[in-house]
């Protein structure tokens, strides 16, 4: 083979690749999501202890989804999704009516 062949090959290898990147990369994400589903399953919810922050995050970190701060919040007769000193919060259970991926 020439080396003209060789690079040839060599870049189409580097394109397919490329080309595959994003679709690796959503495949890597709903692993993610499947797993932070799959460790909640059968969770009966958690109590945490929060100096200052926000429920965003660990709406986040408990389902995978910073925008069920809601369900945390209504959980522990809040309104307001920043905590201001040292606050006992319930994490309840994920809902069982997700069907599947958050």
């Amino acid at each position: 083979m020439s080396q003209a062949s060789d690079l040839a090959n060599y870049l189409v290898g580097q394109t397919a690749a490329y080309v595959q990147m994003a679709q690796l990369l959503d495949l890597r994400a709903y692993e993610g999501r499947l797993a932070a589903n799959l460790t909640a399953v059968g969770s009966g919810g958690a109590d945490i202890v929060m100096a200052g922050g926000d429920l965003y995050r660990v709406a986040q970190q408990a389902y995978g989804d910073a925008a069920e701060w809601a369900t945390i919040a209504r959980a522990n007769g809040l309104s307001d999704p920043v905590i201001a000193g040292v606050e006992t919060i319930l994490v309840p259970p994920k809902s069982a009516g997700t069907g599947g991926l958050v």
